[in-house]
């Protein structure tokens, strides 16, 4: 009989496994329809049970069998299915005995009829036997050799589709996690973004998407993801964007294996700060109701004194006593007069009514009257008055009556807070023009104000917190009254000050 070398290769999951035998021309046909069938059998199947059903159709196709049945080991003992058939003996005994062996094993019963062992080893373990009895199949080397070459295909076949399906129920619990927290941070209303190393999002929730960040933000959280890239370090920020709305942006590093990503969360935060905003509006109000009521009651209670000496008295007065009774409740009336019409200016402005009636204005005119008015006011607190104007008469198209209250209010300013400790106090005032606009500016060496001061000198209702504050009357509404006027002017006022040395102010309109 003619025999040749013979190699079978099969690679499993990145293992190499050689089997090499010696097969006649008749086994090699035997084996070839053996595989084809199998192959053809497993060719629409993907699961491991799919494999012994497989195995099963082809030995019953190839050999005359009279009982089958597919054992397979376990911790507990063997486990038969597939079962078709009584065998004619107990295969207990034999068993343990063919899973030592490896081989396919032919075992003589009673009867008369072959019973075949068939182990199907891969990598020296039994994956499962396959037992039947043979009626009428002619046992020899061939077939031994044959069924021993195509049980390791089919324990092959089988330990690939079992490491298919392990990965597949571990893709599918990772899928399922994924799909459980996607699912979770879609339901966070914070946005939550993560970025690689290139500032592609590799992860963006729902609320990302769907809450679209102003572009002054997005220039933001790009400067902090560069930051925390560079550093490692988290990084938290409060921004405002151009739509009014608050931010709480946080970027913080984040390592899996080797790569570095980069977490985002934001958060939406307006609603917090308009509550803390309405929150110190109320405190604010409320300051400037009691601030308001000593203000009106101080001039009222002048007033009201003089009056009634006056009317109690008036026959024992002499002439000098009773002028100086008249001015002084015509003073107090005119400081009565500016505070109600300071609120009815801020009412105007609330409303949106302030109503501008432009003139052909000289601004250094209106300055120097201003001062004029002011001069026994910086006389009582010992402040020099200064002025520099860049020519005699500046034409300025604005508001006068609506544009002295900007000076007067920038000037009392000024003055009301020089500091005491100053043996020289002084105010200066500036007009200057450029090709566009008039310029007026006003200089002091007073108390000056500290940042957060600084910030919320227009604010209305502010007023800040010093000892020198209470002893200045005033309603917290002239900055930010002024500030209203010049805009309505198309202008703009900027605010300088450090604490100790001084303020100024710049105001600039369109000529």
């Amino acid at each position: 009989m003619l025999y040749f070398f013979h190699r079978v290769v099969l690679c499993v999951r990145g293992y190499e496994v050689e089997e090499r035998t010696l097969l006649s021309s008749s086994s090699r046909r035997l084996l070839v329809k053996m595989s084809a069938s199998f192959l053809r059998e497993m060719a629409s199947s993907s699961a491991s049970s799919d494999v012994y059903s497989a195995l099963v159709s082809v030995l019953k196709s190839t050999l005359t069998l009279s009982w089958y049945q597919i054992i397979v080991p376990t911790p507990k003992g063997y486990e038969a299915s597939l079962i078709e058939g009584e065998p004619s003996e107990d295969l207990t005994p034999y068993l343990d005995w063919i899973v030592s062996k490896k081989s396919p094993a032919f075992i003589h019963s009673d009867d008369g009829v072959a019973i075949l062992l068939l182990p199907l080893v891969f990598k020296d373990q039994v994956k499962g036997i396959f037992a039947g009895g043979l009626a009428g199949t002619e046992v020899d080397v061939e077939l031994q050799e044959s069924l021993q070459i195509f049980s390791y295909l089919a324990a092959s076949t089988l330990v690939n589709i079992e490491l298919s399906e392990s990965l597949a129920e571990k893709n599918k619990i990772i899928e399922e996690s994924w799909n459980f927290l996607k699912g979770l941070l879609d339901s966070f209303p914070d946005q939550i973004v993560v970025y690689d190393n290139e500032g592609v999002a590799i992860f963006k929730n729902q609320a990302f998407d769907t809450q679209k960040m102003p572009p002054s933000c997005l220039t933001t959280l790009e400067q902090m993801l560069k930051s925390v890239a560079l550093t490692k370090q988290t990084v938290s920020k409060e921004v405002e964007c151009e739509n009014e709305r608050f931010y709480s942006i946080e970027v913080m590093p984040l390592s899996f294996g080797e790569n570095d990503y980069l977490l985002v969360r934001i958060d939406d935060i307006t609603g917090t700060k308009e509550l803390e905003r309405l929150k110190k509006i109320d405190q604010m109000k409320t300051e400037f109701v009691a601030n308001i009521s000593h203000e009106i009651r101080t001039p009222l209670a002048a007033i009201k004194a003089y009056a009634e000496t006056l009317k109690d008295s008036i026959e024992d007065l002499d002439t000098e006593t009773l002028s100086d009774f008249v001015n002084t409740i015509a003073e107090q009336t005119l400081h009565l007069e500016g505070i109600v019409e300071e609120l009815l200016d801020f009412s105007r402005v609330e409303l949106g009514q302030l109503q501008l009636e432009r003139s052909e204005t000289d601004l250094v005119s209106l300055v120097k009257n201003t001062i004029a008015s002011l001069e026994k006011l910086a006389q009582e607190r010992g402040v020099e008055l200064r002025t520099h104007f860049d020519s005699a008469s500046v034409t300025v198209s604005l508001d006068p009556h609506q544009f002295r209250k900007v000076i007067t209010n920038l000037l009392s300013n000024a003055i009301k807070y020089s500091d005491p400790s100053k043996a020289h106090k002084w105010v200066e005032v500036e007009v200057t023009t450029d090709e566009d606009n008039a310029i007026l500016v006003v200089s002091d060496n007073g108390i000056g104000m500290g940042k957060e001061e600084k910030t919320r000198a227009f604010e209305r209702f502010y007023r800040a917190d010093s000892s020198l504050t209470y002893e200045v009357s005033g309603t917290g509404l002239g900055l930010s009254i002024a500030k209203e006027i010049v805009e309505a002017h198309g202008g703009s006022v900027e605010i300088e000050s450090e604490k100790g040395v001084g303020t100024t102010v710049r105001v600039v309109v369109p000529k």
